[in-house]
């Protein structure tokens, strides 16, 4: 393949690549931390704590040692409420941040599947499209690509969300995958017409 067939090829990856992920989006938004927690202290709630060193704060009773081991287990964390001083008025335990976190990991399971069988399919096309007319390869080299890329980044976007057990049989399978669809292809490609 010349210097325009390579560049055309890398163009229709890049673009299926952005089409697949915009798809995903366009059918499952992801999750953004302001539709769950309208906190500002996102990851580090402030302290029951005055502003200043000389403020009397009304009496307020904090929470307590088992209050905070039963939040903790709900994967929440202690925020107050205060007044204008500095005070401590209230606090509640804020679980927000943990159903944020459950929304992603479930849009990073969706995100992967679809990748998954998007990649594998623009994968086998760009392996069996015909090749007999060698001035269409650009094309299935392009898919191929793309459908490389899109498998990539669906598996590197959820890996983090996989159980341990999961990362090795699930980077094998697709390892399987791509590697049958290939040797098939070129099997039949390197042996004689009749």
């Amino acid at each position: 393949m010349d210097a325009k067939r390579w560049i055309t090829s890398i163009v229709i990856a890049i673009i299926f690549t952005f089409f697949v992920i915009a798809t995903i989006q366009a059918f499952m938004p992801q999750p953004e931390y302001g539709d769950y927690c309208t906190n500002n202290d996102r990851y580090y709630p402030r302290a029951a704590v005055p502003l200043t060193a000389n403020t009397t704060c009304p009496s307020f009773t904090d929470i307590n040692e088992d209050g905070r081991t039963l939040c903790q287990e709900q994967r929440g964390s202690i925020e107050y409420t205060y007044d204008g001083m500095g005070c401590p008025l209230s606090y509640v335990c804020e679980t927000c941040s943990a159903t944020y976190e459950d929304a992603v990991k479930h849009y990073n399971v969706f995100f992967f599947l679809v990748s998954a069988v998007a990649g594998l399919l623009a994968i086998a096309l760009g392996l069996f499209l015909p090749n007999k007319n060698l001035k269409f390869d650009w094309i299935g080299m392009g898919l191929l690509l793309g459908g490389l890329i899109v498998l990539f980044v669906g598996t590197g976007r959820t890996y983090s969300d996989l159980d341990r057990l999961y990362r090795p049989f699930i980077l094998f399978i697709e390892l399987i995958l791509v590697i049958y669809l290939a040797y098939n292809q070129f099997e039949k490609m390197s042996k004689p017409k009749k």
